[in-house]
This record gives C-alpha cells, sequence and structure tokens, in this order.
C-alpha cells in the first residue's frame, strides 16, 4: 500500500496501529453479513406468518415431554415459531448500530500521535466508511462482536427448534414432513422412508454456533490497553458460523416453504 501511495506512503499508517486496520476491515464484513441476516429473518417471518394464518384451524397433537397432550392449530404452532423470529428482529435492529463502529485509535487507543486532531480524523475515516464513531476505543472493550455471534446463536437455535419440531412430527401420524426432493432424502436400505435432511442440518448448524457464540466470550478477557491474541480466534468463530447460516434460506425453504406438505 506503501508502494502504491507514492510520496504519501508514508502516512498509510499514520496515527493507527495494526488492531485499528484489522478491526475496521471486520466490521464492514459483519454489517454485509448483518444485512443478510436481516432479509433472511424477514423471509422466515413471511414464511412462518403464512403458515399461521392458512393453517389456523387446522387441529393436531399438542405435545408436552415429547407426549401427546391436548389439542393445538398447526397455525398456532406456526406462530409460536413466528413470535420468537418477530423478537430477533427486534433484537437486531438494536444490535446494529453498537456493533456497526469502526476503530481508529492509535497504539494505546488514545490518538496521540494526531494531537488535537485527533478526533476529527478519526470522525471523517468513520464518515468515509459509512460506520458509526466509536464511543471510545474498543481495542480491549471487545463485546461487541461476541453480541454479534451470541445473536446469530439466538437465530439458529430458533432454526434448530423448528427443526427438532417437524423432526418430531414427521413420524407417527406425518403431521409434516419435507417434501422430496430428488437425489437427496431416501433411504438406502429402506425404501418407505423420506429421511429431514434438511431440518438435520438446521439442528447441527445451531449446535456449532451455539458452541462458537460460547467460546467468543473469551474476547472480553482482554488486559490492558491492546492485545492481538484473541483476533485470529474471533475470526475463526465469526467465520464458521457464517458459513452455517449461508445454508439457512434454502433449508428453511425446503423445510417450510411447501404448506401443501401439511396433512389435513
Amino acid at each position: 500500500m506503501s508502494a502504491i501511495c507514492g510520496e504519501a506512503g508514508r502516512y498509510v499508517h499514520w496515527g493507527a496501529t495494526t488492531q485499528d486496520i484489522m478491526d475496521t476491515a471486520v466490521v464492514p464484513q459483519v454489517r454485509a453479513a448483518l444485512a443478510i441476516v436481516e432479509r433472511d429473518i424477514q423471509t422466515v417471518r413471511g414464511l412462518l406468518a403464512g403458515l399461521a394464518e392458512r393453517y389456523r384451524d387446522t387441529p393436531m397433537a399438542g405435545r408436552t415431554h415429547l407426549q401427546h397432550a391436548l389439542p393445538i392449530t398447526f397455525g398456532y404452532k406456526c406462530a409460536v415459531w413466528l413470535s420468537m423470529f418477530d423478537r430477533h428482529a427486534e433484537r437486531l435492529v438494536e444490535l446494529r448500530p453498537r456493533v456497526e463502529i469502526g476503530q481508529f485509535a492509535g497504539a494505546a487507543g488514545t490518538l496521540a500521535s494526531l494531537g488535537d486532531k485527533g478526533l476529527e480524523v478519526q470522525e471523517a475515516l468513520m464518515s468515509e466508511l459509512g460506520l458509526g464513531v466509536p464511543q471510545a476505543t474498543w481495542h480491549v472493550a471487545r463485546d461487541g462482536l461476541p453480541e454479534t455471534l451470541n445473536f446469530l446463536g439466538l437465530v439458529t437455535g430458533s432454526l434448530g427448534k423448528i427443526a427438532l419440531d417437524i423432526m418430531m412430527m414427521t413420524s407417527e401420524l406425518g403431521e409434516v414432513y419435507e417434501p422430496f426432493v430428488k437425489g437427496r432424502g431416501a433411504s438406502s436400505t429402506m425404501p418407505q422412508k423420506r429421511n429431514p435432511i434438511s431440518c438435520e442440518l438446521m439442528y447441527a448448524a445451531a449446535k456449532g454456533v451455539r458452541q462458537h457464540a460460547g467460546l467468543m466470550l473469551d474476547a472480553l478477557l482482554a488486559q490492558g490497553e491492546a492485545t492481538a491474541q484473541l483476533d485470529l480466534a474471533e475470526l475463526q468463530r465469526l467465520t464458521d458460523p457464517a458459513n452455517y447460516l449461508g445454508l439457512a434460506p434454502q433449508m428453511v425453504d425446503i423445510a417450510l416453504a411447501r404448506p401443501g406438505s401439511v396433512k389435513r
């Protein structure tokens, strides 16, 4: 970068520490990912709202402790699922302003090398990048990324709950089941079976994200005014859940977007 900038190259790193650059590079990626998550949450809400309305009067067995209990309707069950994603949508609106902030504070977080121009330069940089201005440096106040990942843990946990419910309803009366998709789900030895592969993938992904979310809390234990020992761990714990969530729209579409599979 310095070589490309010629004479101005000596100022490329002026006022910034590597932590500033690494963190500020991650945040736009998180912002883009959360925009996709927001879109997908709205998609899931639309699917569930439609199912809740369509099947509001379709009776089915309610289950408690994995046993048949009192009757409910499938529409009611979908409305309960929907309520989780309504709350996730609210959480995301509250989360984004706290997380989508840049980092530019210098070696010890005081902007010392820029003198009395530090805050002015910081604000101009964040404006150029379309990021929020930090209230204070978050070199070692790293609650934003753990909050993001724990939010994703909540979302995938709700997806896992839906998957588990669908798998439970597949047996016995076949109340709800995944539609047939050529090339997947058929048993290699039992032709009468149609395995709920999409639900199984959603359930497994929910468990994986939950594990990463708990480990991400280690980022809060940062010493002093600067540390880099958590950088690689943070990136890995963000990347793997992002890969899991990348499957969500397809899996939800297969598992939920086929209302005709509901038996009346």
